[in-house]
């Protein structure tokens, strides 16, 4: 997850839940159909969960809390349900605990598939990238991947 996708989360959460308390008051109104109570629902459901769980990363990126992952990595390209084009990083230490970081492919457009070693620095505790450095080895030269 890029920083512009968390502040697309938070913010369109936030409308949406403001929008669906706002149309809330109407809720109990006579005349209404099950099918417009239904979705009314449903969109205070969807924009609460959604705003509770971009909401829990905002004090690690108020208060700056980054965290560097170095090592021997894998990288690979897959395409989302959109044809979107995204890359995964899988870190082979903590490959275990199925941790990896997925990025579109278009913020890093020299990136290819393989091993290297990876400098990833993110946010603690979530998946919001900061920066991503590839190199051919633990000593070796850094690869431009932008």
């Amino acid at each position: 997850m890029t920083m512009n996708d968390y502040i697309i989360a938070l913010v369109g959460s936030s409308l949406l839940l403001l929008i669906s308390i706002y149309y809330f008051r109407d809720f109990f109104e006579e005349g209404k159909s099950f099918k417009g109570k239904l979705g009314l629902i449903f969109a205070i459901l969807f924009s609460s969960g959604l705003f509770i769980y971009s909401i829990l990363d905002a004090p690690k990126i108020l208060l700056n809390q980054k965290e560097i992952i170095e090592g021997e990595c894998e990288i690979k390209e897959n395409t989302g349900y959109s044809g979107i084009r995204y890359i995964s990083i899988y870190f082979y230490e903590i490959y275990e605990d199925n941790n990896y970081f997925t990025f579109p492919i278009k913020k890093y457009p020299l990136i290819h598939e393989g091993d290297f070693y990876c400098e990833l620095e993110h946010y603690r505790d979530t998946d919001i990238e900061i920066s991503l450095n590839l190199f051919t080895s633990q000593n070796g030269k850094e690869l431009k991947i932008k």
